[in-house]
């Protein structure tokens, strides 16, 4: 299958080692409704919050399972301030890497394919925890 990635995006990023997105994803983001804009890499914004030369930064941070979000919500503060949403991606929407840290092992990008929008196919899953 062929990708089209965003523009300024890195050269041999996303990596070999990504696959097509043929799998339920989570994401988190702030608000309950999602928008185009929650789907935008921070390489797309021109963010320097990160080494845009890094790869990861051109993609969108995701877990693959239900264990890994509850891993992430109960070692990062950040997260348990998050809605989490839902989605089944097929492999047209683009590919997932594996992009562990050590505060999330379990953490994996997703580089959306830029002719495709995932908005849509997101659910509401998981409320943000209490304070």
């Amino acid at each position: 299958m062929s990708y089209e990635f965003c523009e300024g995006i890195p050269d041999a990023c996303p990596p070999n080692a990504a696959v097509p997105s043929e799998a339920d994803i989570f994401r988190g983001a702030p608000a309950q409704a999602l928008a185009d804009n929650d789907f935008v890499s921070f390489g797309e914004l021109g963010s320097n919050r990160f080494d845009l030369t890094q790869c990861k930064a051109w993609g969108l941070s995701i877990w693959k399972t239900e264990e890994a979000v509850s891993f992430a919500r109960a070692n990062l503060t950040y997260v348990r301030k998050w809605h989490i949403h839902r989605a089944t991606l097929s492999a047209q929407h683009g590919v997932i890497g594996e992009t562990p840290t050590v505060p999330q092992p379990h953490h994996h990008t997703f580089w959306k394919d830029k002719n495709q929008s995932v908005t849509d196919l997101f659910v509401h899953f998981l409320e943000p925890e209490a304070a």
